[in-house]
């Protein structure tokens, strides 16, 4: 007994004395070298952490950055620290290697078990949001659940047919204000073309229409508005609405702008569900957790896969140098569109501190943080030498669906693969030049030999990509951009929303505030699937509402809560809440059909009302809060688009597959290399490449949002620019000789062209004084000097081309009544 204490005792002096030894040796060698070498570039204090990598710090070396772990205790091999400063793989430092002594205390440290005696501060962040300011917020209007309230009824035939008109006349009535009168039935007909197709009326289909109406008003409406939500140009419509809310892009933006060769998989996913009406809740749940969901045969599977690109769409910073800022960054926009983007609730706000309005302490945000860490999200940029957070994409299971990449002959392939290995010897050959060049101190130019480092390494991985869109026979395989489960894991808090600042840990979990029932996450899930049913649900007092206030925007020109993308307390309240409760109601009862909600509102009496100023309601209601005429409607840039292809003869109706930019594959976009996008191209705008920060000209002008966040409303400007579009654009020049063309070959006379012209740019014939004012334009050009070179019929065409590019930049083209 006396022996065993006598040995246990020696055995923890021992143990001690060489703690102190690693703990000295540390002090004296380890942290002196990575002061002097490291912390330029990997300190969290320097506010410098290149490839996510943190060695000022002990958690920083052991979690390690992009690659890994920087070292791992006992064992040289697996450490990456040991492989860079060896030069052996990466290069560190990389202007010139550390002393042979250095290197060698660094081996001798990594070998006794890399002991750190650093300990990172234990950080507890507190929150000021109680329980009873969490129980108070969900009183405010938007976090209880829409109430029915029966529309008071009224005397008036006109607005007493629906419930839709009853709430919209009480209101109107308790303001003293006066419905304007019915829209004349050509401002009808093209309103519900724009408004549901997001085309133009051909002068056929407005004689038909104005010849139904005259006869029978309600049935003209039917008839037409349901010939139109069954149109396939609805979904190509409605769709191109979502895809602002989804952020929707093929770039990844910020800086390093690189493609996402597999987008319109998406961008197809949503207008065939609008197509199919597909319910709204199931909408969200597949793009929210599709991967999760049950599936019967492959092709469903493949759906909820693309769904999910959702989540992976956003832009991306690549050339981020911190790993943790980076993925932080990645959750935090996933957050927001989840959020923001589907509930109108700003929770993304609750990131570095509590909510400063709702009662969303900073723990929910984190608990929303969790879910999403605990998946991964595939975005697929090509691993190169500015990418420092490159990704994979997923394969889909079946090869029925449409892919554009060529399938590869064996001898090819064969070439491929002896073109990588030659490739790679090239890379490591200009890392070898490096090497031997600071080594022996020849003199070159560092960073030519690192330019030809990057160079070899693109055209490595460039080839790489190549070979990986084949299977082993040449074949082309499908992917898509989306998320798949990772390692569960909670999410810690940070403190003022630092990466360097983790707090306590918090369990995945939603926002309290519209989670009285209190749902739970297990253990065993990563969350994603219940925030999706907890999102899309019945009980969510936000979801529905949401979709019905922007659909009803989208139509009417003005929302009833209009700050459509925030519910919150900063938000505004909505002008007639019995009106957006039995919208989002009605919409869950229709089985989240949305086009049942646009087909109840465009067939409402409100909707039909005549955009006409009047003088004594404006002074009353000069916002038209109330909705006592339907708000007068920008075109949208695609809609000015289509519209002129459509009218000049140009248009192609057919979708095109995939997209310009996927037949590039994946490349860098940047000033050294534009995407050159064809606008005269015959297709509809809602398939032209969407490329973070070069948008082309007519897309920018016409208040095209920017696809860095999610958002639900677009701005109308009317700018200089646009008028400047409309008057010197090579596409509206080029699409005004081709109407021109157009009216010469179908009609004899001038007076019936310039008609004609009339009826295809606005929807009606010209009045007396603008078919006079047009002719004499006509005569003008013809008649100039600078035409009188040309022979007869170039002048014709040139002359009425002025006379329909007047008429593509006048406003009433432009804008909707």
């Amino acid at each position: 007994m006396k022996q065993l204490y006598l040995l246990s005792t020696l055995l923890f002096f021992t143990l001690t004395t060489s703690a102190n030894e690693g703990m000295a040796f540390f002090e004296k060698k380890i942290r002196p070298a990575l002061e002097k070498y490291c912390y330029r570039c990997h300190s969290d204090k320097e506010n410098k952490v290149k490839g996510g990598l943190v060695l000022d710090s002990k958690h920083g070396l052991l979690t390690g950055g992009d690659t890994g772990p920087a070292i791992v205790p006992n064992n040289l091999g697996d450490s990456i620290l040991w492989e860079s400063i060896k030069y052996l793989d990466y290069e560190m430092p990389p202007k010139e290697p550390m002393p042979d002594a250095v290197i060698e205390d660094f081996k001798k440290w990594i070998l006794m078990g890399a002991p750190d005696p650093r300990v990172q501060e234990k950080i507890t962040v507190k929150s000021t949001v109680s329980e009873k300011d969490i129980r108070e917020g969900r009183n405010f209007w938007s976090m209880q659940k829409p109430t029915y309230q029966a529309a008071q009824k009224n005397g008036s035939p006109e607005w007493s047919q629906n419930e839709i008109d009853r709430y919209i006349y009480a209101d109107l009535s308790e303001h003293k204000l006066t419905p304007n009168p019915i829209a004349k039935s050509n401002e009808l007909v093209r309103r519900l073309y724009f408004d549901l197709i997001g085309l133009p009326p051909s002068p056929g289909e407005i004689e038909r229409f104005n010849s139904h109406y005259k006869h029978n008003p309600k049935s003209a409406m039917t008839h037409t508005a349901n010939e139109l939500i069954m149109s396939s140009h609805f979904g190509e419509k409605w769709g191109r609405h979502w895809l602002d809310v989804a952020r929707y892009a093929e770039t990844t933006g910020q800086g390093r702008n690189m493609s996402y060769p597999h987008a319109w998989r998406y961008r197809d996913y949503v207008i065939d569900s609008f197509n199919q009406d597909k319910p709204y809740n199931i909408f969200l749940q597949e793009q929210i957790a599709g991967d999760l969901l049950k599936t019967k045969t492959d092709e469903e599977w493949v759906n909820n896969l693309v769904a999910t690109s959702f989540l992976a769409l956003g832009s991306k910073a690549l050339p981020e140098d911190d790993k943790r800022k980076f993925n932080a960054d990645l959750v935090d926009e996933q957050i927001d569109l989840v959020t923001r983007g589907v509930m109108g609730l700003s929770v993304s706000c609750a990131r570095c501190h509590d909510h400063k309005f709702d009662p969303i302490p900073q723990k929910d945000y984190y608990a929303l943080a969790g879910i999403f860490q605990s998946s991964k999200t595939y975005y697929g940029t090509t691993s190169n030498a500015q990418n420092r957070h490159p990704s994979s994409l997923i394969k889909l299971p079946t090869k029925n669906v449409p892919n554009i990449t060529k399938p590869i002959s064996p001898s090819e392939l064969a070439q491929l693969k002896d073109k990588l290995k030659d490739a790679e010897s090239k890379m490591r050959q200009a890392r070898m030049s490096r090497r031997n060049a600071m080594e022996n101190n020849t003199g070159k130019d560092a960073q030519s030999l690192q330019r030809d480092i990057g160079k070899t390494q693109n055209q490595f991985y460039a080839v790489q990509e190549q070979i990986n869109s084949v299977d082993a026979n040449g074949q082309p395989i499908s992917f898509c951009m989306g998320m798949q489960p990772s390692t569960l894991t909670n999410a810690k808090i940070l403190e003022r929303g630092e990466v360097n600042r983790p707090g306590q840990e918090i369990p995945r979990g939603f926002v309290q505030i519209i989670n009285p029932k209190n749902i739970e996450i297990g253990d065993k899930t990563n969350g994603r699937k219940e925030l999706a049913y907890w999102i899309s649900s019945k009980d969510n007092p936000l979801t529905a509402r949401v979709m019905a206030n922007r659909i009803w925007m989208k139509l009417m020109g003005q929302a009833l809560v209009r700050s459509p993308d925030n519910f919150g307390k900063t938000g505004s309240l909505p002008s007639n809440q019995k009106l957006l409760d039995y919208l989002a109601l009605d919409f869950m009862k229709e089985d989240w059909s949305v086009k049942n909600l646009v087909r109840s509102i465009v067939l409402s009496r409100a909707y039909q009302s005549s955009s006409t100023y009047k003088a004594t309601n404006f002074k009353t209601d000069p916002d038209n809060k109330y909705f006592w005429r339907v708000e007068p409607k920008k075109l949208e840039a695609e809609a000015i688009r289509d519209s002129i292809l459509q009218i000049a003869g140009k248009i192609d109706i057919t979708p095109p597959i995939a997209s310009d930019l996927a037949k590039l594959g994946q490349v860098t976009l940047g000033r050294a290399k534009r995407l050159e996008i064809d606008i005269a191209a015959p297709y509809r705008s809602v398939y032209i490449p969407i490329v973070r920060d070069q948008l082309p000209d007519i897309l920018q002008a016409f208040d095209f949002p920017a696809s860095m966040t999610s958002s639900s409303v677009r701005e109308a400007n009317n700018t200089a620019a646009q008028a400047l579009y409309m008057l010197n654009s090579d596409f509206v020049l080029d699409m005004s000789s081709s109407l021109a063309k157009r009216l010469i070959h179908n009609e004899k006379s001038l007076d019936k062209q310039i008609s004609l012209a009339f009826e295809l740019c606005l929807g009606r014939s010209p009045k007396s004084h603008e078919l006079s004012n047009a002719k004499k334009l006509y005569q003008m050009f013809y008649n100039s000097s600078e035409l009188k070179k040309n022979e007869k019929s170039t002048r014709m065409n040139l002359a009425l081309s002025s006379v329909c590019q007047s008429l593509f930049a006048s406003a009433e083209f432009r804008y909707l009544n």
